[in-house]
This record gives C-alpha cells, structure tokens and sequence, in this order.
C-alpha cells in the first residue's frame, strides 16, 4: 500500500502527464496530500509568474526547427504547414459565449504536432492543439510525452503560436487564455472534483476561481498549470510579461479548464519594500542588481 502511494505522488509530480484516463477520480475527492501537493506547487508558480527571476528562451524553438528534429504535423508525414483550419472550437457553446469567442471560418487553427522513438507508436512525443490569434487562445487536446523527449508542450506550442499569428498577421503578444480541453488526467480531475465540492461528475454550471482562492493555485499547480507557466515564463520578450488573473471550469466528465491571462507592468518593487526581479533574457529587471 505505501508503494502504491508513493508511486501516485511521485507519477502527479511530474509536470509532463496529462492523458491518463481514470474515471474514478472522484472516489479520491478526500487526498489532502494531493490537494496539499496542487496547492503548493500552484503558489510556487504564480509567485514565479507575478515576477519572479525564471530564465527566458534566449533562442526559443521555430517551427523550421521543429521539422528538422523530426516533428511532423498529423498524419502525414510529408504534410507540416500550413495548419488545418476550422470554424469552430470544438468548446461548448456556453463557454464560448461566456468568453464571448467568435467562430468564424478561420479563426481556429489546428496542429497535431508528434515524434516516435524506436518502434513507430511504441513511444510518442504528441501534442495536439488549437490556435486561435483572432480569440487570443490556445487549447491544448491531448498531450503525450515520449520518455527521454527534450522537446516540451511549452517550446512546441510557442514555435506554432509564433507561426500561426505570422500566417494571420495577428499579434504574438495578444495571448488571453490558455485551456485544457476535454481533461482525462487522473490527477488534475482529482483537484477539479475538489475545487467543486466533488461535483465534478455532474452537470455543473460554469465555475470561476480567483488567485485569493486556494482552489485557484491547486488547478495552477496541475500539470497542465506547469505547462501554461512554463510557456508564459520561458516567452516573456516575445509575449510580454503575463500572469494567470483567473482559472474558469466547466463540464461534467472530462471538463474544461481555461486559464485567464493579463498583462503586467515590468515591476518597480513590491509591498514592504521588498523588490520584485522580472528575468528577460540574461537581464533581470526590478529595482534590484542585474543578474
């Protein structure tokens, strides 16, 4: 039994699992360690996000990079761009009017980013997203991580976000919301089913979470939350600096979960005269000694 538990904590720790498929999850509702564990990474990444010194990109992956590793898009291996593009999100229509998202022929973009190792479809890198530069979204459907992969969802997803506002000439910096789509991680339903009162496995109405809630950093401190801080963090010249300002659930089984994103000014300092650091490249900005 101790095994069993030790092995769960250490599998939800990492930041790279997302698409397994447990339905029971709501039978763990009561996993204060679990919920403890969320929480804690969760405020660890928001502090980073409202200015702490996190190292960008200094050479970001492009998308000719990404073929030339051996990355192709769908099926087809010859087929790498443009996107496939659609007029609908694939969302329910009752989170796409709360976010007031417009679907129109082409406003969706999608990619079916992957890699095999070894035997094909043994092992495979994939991440399949949707891009939308009208809507400022970018949705994540599945991601799978090949053990030994170096190439993570945040470089694959900020190469094709560059790409794709380049193709629809809208602005890289014009990122809102960054969601999960159709969630089936055992782990991150877990904090889900908690953070609405184990109703998770019901129809629930839309739910919004706040930073000064502690359901808030638990959904932050998901694996899906590492990987949206991880693509704000490593990003910051070419996105700006942005926090998450809200976590919004919605959906029974297999829910949805969009983080909210703002803009912030580059910190002068903070409360108590305690100073703030923003790490742009190899400067790190706030008040205090470059670093």
């Amino acid at each position: 039994m101790l095994f069993i538990v030790v092995f769960f904590l250490v599998l939800v720790s990492s930041p790279y699992v997302h698409s397994i498929s447990v339905p029971s999850a709501s039978r763990l509702t009561d996993d204060e360690a679990s919920w403890a564990l969320a929480v804690r990474k969760g405020s660890m990444l928001y502090h980073e996000l409202q200015g702490g010194c996190y190292p960008d990109k200094v050479h970001p992956l492009n998308i000719d990079e990404l073929w030339a590793i051996g990355f192709h898009n769908g099926g087809d291996k010859e087929r790498r761009w443009p996107p496939t593009f659609t007029a609908r999100s694939g969302f329910d229509p009752e989170l796409v009017k709360f976010f007031k998202w417009t679907e129109k022929a082409g406003a969706f973009w999608s990619t079916d980013i992957w890699r095999t190792f070894f035997t094909p479809w043994k092992d495979m890198t994939k991440y399949h997203n949707t891009y939308s530069p009208l809507n400022g979204l970018i949705a994540a459907l599945d991601i799978r991580t090949a053990a030994g992969e170096t190439v993570t969802w945040a470089d694959i997803t900020f190469a094709l976000w560059e790409a794709v506002t380049a193709y629809t000439k809208n602005n890289i910096k014009d990122l809102r919301y960054i969601a999960d789509q159709g969630i089936e991680d055992l782990f991150t339903n877990l904090i889900i089913d908690r953070a609405m009162d184990g109703r998770s496995g019901q129809h629930v109405p839309l739910k919004r979470f706040g930073p000064g809630t502690e359901a808030f950093l638990a959904l932050l401190g998901t694996p899906f939350g590492g990987h949206a801080g991880h693509l704000l963090m490593q990003h910051k010249r070419q996105l700006g600096l942005k926090t998450v300002s809200e976590a919004v659930v919605f959906g029974d089984q297999s829910p949805d979960l969009v983080f909210v994103l703002k803009d912030m000014p580059l910190p002068r300092g903070g409360a108590n005269g305690t100073t703030l650091h923003v790490l742009v490249g190899s400067r790190c900005f706030g008040g205090g000694e470059q670093e």
